[in-house]
């Protein structure tokens, strides 16, 4: 059961549970954040109340955080305060990243530990420091919801922690193929040269090769800038999903790589 203050608050069938999430700022378009936030949102459609709490390390203000919550999940109702106050007990706190795991270790609020796992976070480092801290959080004795089935039997072949998983989902009323008939050319792919896990310079050499082969055929980036690329192609930038969805049903095709976990697009 973890230390005293880890336990959960007594809880009365049928009482709304309280939930504490603990994240790192979010990120306009986040994946990560998203899919956390549908989380949220399904726990709070079956009345059930969930707090935020922002782990901030670069000092910004919390209404900027909010704004972020509001614009790209208008959908949350969920309160967004500053971690550095403090989490108030609760029944259940919810680690969503590494660093979010050491404060939800070491708050004394009350509340069964979780940690919400969508990647194999050590493998994002060289090995050093950072691995070796985030891979220690799998032995803090959290029990694990997983993004996939993978990433739960990881964990406990590797670490010995405990693990649910969910399977992968999507939002049908926005990712539908559309009528029929319409013809489809062109290729997208998801653009994101600030993460290494995206191996985005293989997704460039591929399609340099695609590119030579296929001259006729229009090539899509969107997500991060791609900059200069050794092919032409349409840079769309940032997309919401409805943005999105619409350049999906517009290609016939689609590169995403992952180094790790699956990627939300």
């Amino acid at each position: 059961e973890g230390p005293p203050a880890h336990r959960p608050r007594p809880w009365t069938p049928g009482e709304p549970l309280e939930v504490a999430w603990i994240t790192g700022p979010p990120g306009e378009g986040s994946g990560g954040h998203t899919t956390m936030f549908r989380i949220v949102a399904g726990l709070e459609r079956h009345g059930h109340r969930c707090t935020v709490y922002v782990y901030d390390l670069h000092g910004w203000e919390l209404d900027q955080h909010r704004r972020t919550v509001a614009e790209w999940w208008p959908w949350v109702r969920a309160e967004v305060r500053d971690l550095a106050a403090g989490i108030a007990d609760a029944h259940a706190v919810v680690a969503t990243s590494w660093p979010t795991a050491y404060p939800a270790l070491a708050s004394p609020a009350a509340g069964r530990r979780f940690y919400f796992v969508q990647d194999l976070e050590p493998v994002f480092y060289p090995a050093g420091s950072l691995a070796l801290l985030a891979e220690a959080t799998y032995r803090f004795g959290f029990h694990g919801i997983t993004a996939g089935r993978w990433l739960a039997e990881r964990l406990w072949a590797d670490y010995g922690m405990t693990a649910d998983h969910f399977d992968f989902g999507c939002e049908l009323e926005i990712y539908a193929a559309g009528e029929a008939g319409g013809e489809r050319e062109g290729g997208c792919f998801y653009s994101r040269p600030s993460t290494p896990r995206r191996a985005h310079e293989l997704a460039v050499l591929a399609l340099e090769l695609f590119a030579e082969r296929n001259p006729e055929v229009p090539i899509h980036a969107f997500g991060e800038p791609a900059g200069p690329l050794p092919f032409r192609y349409t840079d769309h930038g940032l997309l919401r999903p409805s943005e999105l969805a619409a350049l999906y049903r517009s290609c016939a095709g689609g590169l995403v790589l992952s180094a790790n976990n699956v990627s939300l697009v």
